[in-house]
């Protein structure tokens, strides 16, 4: 038989172990969840950073029918500078009405070096934006991908 002050211990210990089962292997789903937000911020700086070429995509698109050819006939800077924490450049496409976002300098791992393209749709009297890329997986993209 078992000692009394043993079968506290043992079921003290029993709880802890529970316990712990418990908060660790929620911490897992937990931590994802917060990963998958933080990648979303990050993705969002790059929509930020791409609104004002955006913008002159637009402009330009009014004016000329057709789209830019490169950052410098839209209007704005080259592309490296256009950066910000997550985000070491933002290029127009080649009169293909793209914008591409690539993802760097403190950007996760699991977009660092990635890119996201902003596809231009003609929708009177403007381009509508949408997201897409070959690296990134949907699921981060962030409600405001549409710009």
């Amino acid at each position: 038989m078992v000692a009394k002050s043993n079968r506290v211990r043992i079921a003290s210990l029993a709880a802890v172990f529970i316990a712990a089962s418990w908060l660790f292997g929620g911490l897992s789903s937990s931590q994802e969840l917060s990963r998958d937000e933080i990648i979303r911020t990050q993705i969002s700086e790059g929509l930020n950073l791409s609104g004002g070429v955006a913008a002159a995509i637009n402009e330009f698109y009014q004016a000329h029918g057709r789209f830019p050819e490169s950052n410098a006939d839209a209007g704005v800077v080259e592309p490296i500078k256009i950066l910000g924490k997550y985000v070491i450049s933002v290029t127009t496409g080649a009169g293909d009405g793209s914008i591409t976002i690539e993802y760097g300098n403190d950007a996760d791992p699991i977009i660092s070096g990635a890119t996201l393209t902003l596809n231009a749709t003609i929708k009177k009297p403007r381009p509508v934006w949408s997201c897409s890329s070959d690296y990134i997986d949907a699921k981060y993209f962030p409600e405001s991908c549409s710009i």
